[in-house]
């Protein structure tokens, strides 16, 4: 399986800590959150990775390098706007199957977790398999969901307590080609729910959108609990 990593934020949130190293460098328990992601997703079949850089990449691309060190095999691609739909379609060119994941760089997934989502998807038949952001209030990115039929994306929505979806997602690459970088992923579905099986389910997941977030689940790592 292939995997688009989405790894090119500033991460202008985090002040000082990210001032000259990229977010998903940051270390949890000394070893960068990216790098703990990747090794994750290989428990779920990844064995391609193609991982999308902005601000100070190279410092990724240092570290990571071609994957040779985790048995795994990584390409690289740059954004050609500062937007997590860009960074997608910078991935996607790369895309060789039929289907691949994409997963935030700044978050963390447990294997089981990945393995299931995995699962899911294929299990549902469906073009996509968004991961609902449950766990961060401040998303705005929300759509309305038909639960009856076990979580198909009806369209985007503007209400506070609808369903938050993140950007982690597996999808059929045909269904991918579908969207575009000019606007937000949730407003293209507007016009694409009717043509695609559009899902989202819940997934344990860490976001770490801020330093407090981050820090706290450094503490975790440093301790053992995770």
């Amino acid at each position: 399986m292939e995997a688009v990593i989405l790894a090119a934020g500033r991460g202008s949130r985090f002040g000082a800590l990210t001032a000259d190293i990229p977010k998903p460098m940051l270390r949890l328990a000394g070893v960068p959150i990216i790098e703990r992601l990747m090794v994750e997703a290989t428990y779920a079949g990844v064995e391609r990775f193609y991982v999308c850089v902005g601000y100070l990449g190279e410092r990724i691309i240092e570290h990571l390098g071609d994957g040779e060190r985790l048995g795994v095999h990584i390409e690289y691609c740059r954004q050609k706007a500062a937007t997590p739909e860009s960074a997608f379609m910078a991935g996607l060119e790369q895309v060789r199957g039929d289907a691949f994941l994409c997963l935030c760089g700044d978050t963390f997934i447990r294997r089981e977790a990945l393995s299931s989502f995995v699962g899911r998807f294929y299990a549902r038949n469906a073009d996509a398999l968004f991961a609902l952001d449950t766990g961060n209030e401040s998303n705005t990115i929300r759509v309305e969901l038909d639960r009856a039929s076990g979580g198909r994306i009806l369209g985007p929505s503007d209400r506070p307590d609808a369903w938050p979806i993140a950007y982690d997602m597996i999808m059929k690459t045909s269904a991918a080609r579908l969207f575009n970088a000019r606007s937000p992923f949730t407003r293209q579905m507007d016009g694409l729910a009717d043509k695609l099986r559009l899902e989202a389910t819940e997934i344990p997941m860490t976001n770490m959108n801020t330093a407090a977030e981050y820090e706290a689940m450094n503490a975790l790592f440093e301790s053992g609990a995770v």
